[in-house]
């Protein structure tokens, strides 16, 4: 009974959790589309000539200020990401088979019933890999993937 419970709390918690991901998702997009006006009016004050130069650095500057809170949103919606959706049915792996990582790979999946092992980079929004995970991505495909055993004895390391 106890044991139903704790799930039941666990779910709603982790229901909130995700309805805050999505939230945070929302405003980035809504920061993407006020970036896109801002660009827009800014185009028009240098075509049209009309504004002082005031008004345009008024302008560039609150355009900046938009693009790092726009950057800001999405680096903070991309670790809320990486954390919740293991947890959501839609992923690609089972959670129990998972170990997080987070640098420069998200996860490692270890499952046993299918003998594979993935590694998994969680991204939002347009982000793309960066130039370490490519590699690692490459290094995967080619099939250059080794297993070593270190041991530590009185003698020192030997690798196998």
């Amino acid at each position: 009974m106890i044991y139903i419970l704790v799930l039941i709390i666990a779910g709603v918690v982790i229901h909130g959790l995700f309805k805050q991901f999505l939230s945070k998702f929302r405003s980035s997009t809504l920061l993407e589309q006020e970036i896109g006006a801002l660009k827009s009016q800014l185009e028009f004050f240098r075509t049209a000539n009309a504004q002082k130069d005031y008004s345009l650095l008024e302008l560039r500057q609150n355009f900046e200020k938009l693009q790092h809170q726009n950057k800001s949103s999405q680096v903070r919606t991309g670790f809320l990401a990486e954390a919740l959706l293991p947890l959501t049915g839609e992923f690609p792996c089972d959670p129990k088979t998972m170990r997080f990582l987070g640098s420069p790979i998200d996860y490692i999946s270890f499952d046993y019933i299918t003998n594979t092992i993935t590694f998994i980079e969680v991204k939002t929004g347009d982000s793309q890999l960066n130039s370490n995970q490519r590699a690692i991505k490459k290094m995967v495909e080619d099939g250059r993937v080794e297993f070593k055993i270190v041991r530590l004895n009185e003698k020192g390391l030997k690798i196998k």
